[in-house]
């Protein structure tokens, strides 16, 4: 795919429909097992990293504010929830370990659910490895190639000149006479000649009277027709 040019799957491609995506989906699913382990141990290693009382550490603030809401989460959904679900109580952070598969067990019951616990673990674990942006990347398109970046002279032929050139690359320079030769063709009866369409025309109807079905076709090419062919693609018109 060329630069700024869409692929087809453009619209699933860009990163915030990835990344919206892929909320949805942990909020929908919830947190794997795994994923709950993953959060505790970074947690636990993020404490033993901070200074303070254990109680005032930002990792363990952060732990019991999402038990806490947990439990207001499972008092919402319903009276009988929370009665099967009361027993379900989480050591704190300090003394929580997370190689243990029951204390693990009960911290994926609390946790699963809850969308900071989620939303967390996707902005810590899994758009920081899979999302990575670089500030500085490489580059180039026509207009970068043409340029006195690379080559201190350069030399083109365009088949329909225009000013509407890079700054590196002006003036285009016009081959004297062959405006005038296009405007004696183009004005030539012998070569040129015109045709009305029926109103209502359409392209495909325009390409059947090109085609001429059913008689000898006086066309063999159709020439820079970008302006009436559209909405079909190359093959779709041949």
């Amino acid at each position: 795919v060329g630069l700024d040019v869409p692929s087809r799957a453009a619209e699933f491609a860009h990163p915030e429909v990835q990344i919206g995506l892929s909320i949805l989906a942990y909020r929908y699913e919830g947190l794997r097992r795994e994923n709950v382990r993953a959060v505790a141990q970074q947690l636990k290693e993020q404490l033993l990293t901070e200074q303070g009382p254990y109680a005032q550490r930002p990792s363990r603030m952060l732990f019991q504010d999402w038990l806490s809401l947990a439990k207001t989460m499972r008092e919402r959904q319903g009276s009988d929830r929370a009665a099967t679900q009361g027993s379900l109580e989480v050591l704190p952070l300090e003394l929580f370990q997370y190689q243990d598969d029951k204390q693990l067990d009960v911290l994926h019951q609390v946790l699963h659910t809850l969308p900071d616990a989620s939303n967390f673990f996707l902005r810590e674990r899994v758009f920081d490895r899979v999302m990575r942006h670089q500030a500085i990347k490489l580059r180039a398109s026509g207009a970068d190639l043409g340029s006195d970046v690379l080559f201190g002279l350069r030399l083109g032929f365009s088949g329909t000149p225009s000013d509407l050139l890079p700054l590196e690359l002006r003036p285009c320079r016009y081959e004297p006479g062959s405006e005038a030769k296009v405007v004696r063709v183009l004005t030539d009866k012998s070569i040129m000649s015109y045709k009305y369409l029926q109103g209502g025309w359409s392209v495909s109807s325009l390409l059947m009277e090109v085609a001429c079905p059913g008689r000898p076709a006086p066309y063999r090419a159709l020439i820079d027709t970008g302006a009436l062919v559209t909405g079909m693609t190359n093959e779709q018109v041949a």
